[in-house]
């Protein structure tokens, strides 16, 4: 009797344990941001939005193509302005209603124009219409357009909050972009352009979606996004000062891009990598603050010959992870250590433990049944 109470009591002390450990590892493991869909509870109900619209009236959608266009929206009574660096063409104080159906519209669509103008102080809504088929809208929507500034709009519940398309030498300033169906502030074959303390939160994908070269992405907040918080591919574009946290995939994800600069970013609490590369050569990832995330700070695959240094890395499951890399070059980043080819899977030895623990489990189980 007592063998068989003593055996109780160890497979109870054992269960125990093994509980803890679990509570434990899955605290680690999956990332409890009391939002960790950000985007599920998207639906095309914006009654949420209209209660904090301007007093203005809404609008109809505006389009403008080319310079002429410009012109002509103006000799319309529509905006003021010029159209040079002194005196802007100027949209400002608007509500638009994207009339988010089958056939929605772009709230505000631009293309094909390099006077200088600014959209301002706009609330832009609903573009959320997929028609024709791939052709996402947007609340602000560049095409071909040099020399605007966007400042201080809200573009929110729309599939893109902000995109632009071959666009160079554009400011995207102050402007909310939080809840959109696709990504908060979108560029794509865009150069020379500058995304600079704007809101770019909860969108469905990425925070901030960066696909050009020479471009300066600063002092944004892009966090709770559902894939990562700034998304970059292309060469030397300068990621500084953005809060990016909370996110469920990574913080800064980084595909094909080279000779990029990403420094004194805080990058926290994002369910995999804080900093993640992939085929990104010869970029200098500097004094960074990346903590609590749940797989690695620093995370390179077949990235090459890129300069991680003075990097702050507190928290996070593993400080940094090589895969088929070489020529990296790792300095004052505190006691972190980083893991070669395949590395260590996140919460592996938990997960050892967990199976030691098992077979004990099984073994005291067995010799119980026996006595």
């Amino acid at each position: 009797m007592k063998s068989n109470a003593k055996s109780k009591i160890i497979i109870l002390i054992t269960l125990g344990i093994v509980f803890i450990l679990l509570t434990i590892n899955s605290t680690n493991l999956i990332l409890d941001t009391g939002n960790s869909y950000p985007c599920s509870e998207y639906s095309n109900d914006i009654s949420f939005i209209k209660e904090n619209l301007k007093t203005s009236q809404v609008s109809e959608p505006i389009f403008i193509d080319g310079n002429s266009g410009w012109v002509d929206f103006k000799n319309d009574g529509n905006c003021t302005g010029s159209g040079t660096y002194s005196d802007p063409y100027i949209i400002e104080d608007l509500v638009i209603d994207g009339r988010g159906s089958k056939n929605g519209e772009n709230c505000i669509w631009i293309e094909n124009s390099n006077v200088y103008f600014t959209i301002e102080n706009c609330t832009l809504y609903n573009a959320i219409s997929q028609f024709p088929p791939g052709e996402y809208k947007a609340g602000i929507k560049l095409s071909n357009v040099n020399n605007s500034l966007i400042i201080m709009n809200n573009c929110s519940w729309t599939y893109y909050g902000i995109y632009l398309s071959l666009c160079y030498h554009n400011i995207i300033a102050r402007n909310i972009a939080d809840m959109n169906y696709r990504f908060g502030i979108g560029i794509t074959v865009s150069n020379n352009n500058i995304i600079s303390g704007n809101s770019a939160t909860n969108n469905m994908l990425d925070g901030i979606s960066c696909g050009g070269n020479n471009n300066i992405i600063s002092g944004n907040n892009a966090s709770n996004n559902g894939v990562s918080g700034i998304y970059v591919y292309g060469v030397n574009n300068i990621l500084s000062e953005n809060t990016i946290s909370f996110n469920v995939v990574n913080g800064i994800n980084s595909v094909n891009s080279h000779e990029n600069k990403i420094t004194e970013n805080t990058i926290s609490f994002n369910g995999a990598n804080g900093i993640y590369l992939e085929g990104s050569n010869w970029n200098d990832i500097t004094e960074n603050n990346v903590f609590n995330n749940s797989q690695f700070g620093i995370y390179l695959k077949s990235s090459d010959e890129n300069i991680i240094s003075a990097n702050i890395l507190q928290g996070n499951d593993g400080c940094f992870i090589e895969i088929d890399c070489e020529g990296n070059t790792f300095s004052d980043n505190g006691d972190c250590i980083y893991s070669q080819d395949d590395g260590i899977i996140p919460g592996y030895n938990l997960f050892v433990l967990f199976g030691i623990l098992s077979v004990v489990v099984f073994i005291l189980s067995k010799k119980l049944k026996k006595s």
